[in-house]
């Protein structure tokens, strides 16, 4: 597979990531808001549920600036540039492992 190729994949892959982000994004808002509405936002659940909430917003700012640059480097293989942006996945978040 050529370069540009292997670029366009990469990036069909993070556009994906982005919009199903996006669609967990909105759910885990109709979470938080549903606790608030019923009286619960100061819950220990709602508290867990604004802390998922802000991961997610994390996760989602990693993912967009991963397929900015794809776009960059896909843009940089049509114009003959030398490709700068790395077009392989990087991990977001790592986690610790667990022992359970």
């Amino acid at each position: 597979m050529n370069r540009k190729k292997q670029i366009e994949a990469y990036l069909e892959m993070a556009e994906r990531h982005v919009i199903e982000a996006e669609i967990h994004l909105a759910h885990q808002r109709q979470i938080v808001a549903e606790l608030e509405q019923h009286g619960r936002g100061h819950s220990q659940t709602a508290k867990v549920a604004r802390e998922i909430l802000r991961s997610f917003e994390i996760a989602q700012k990693a993912n967009i600036a991963h397929r900015d640059s794809l776009r960059a480097a896909l843009n940089a293989t049509e114009d003959g540039n030398q490709i700068s942006a790395n077009p392989r996945p990087v991990p977001v978040l790592q986690r610790p492992h667990s022992d359970f």
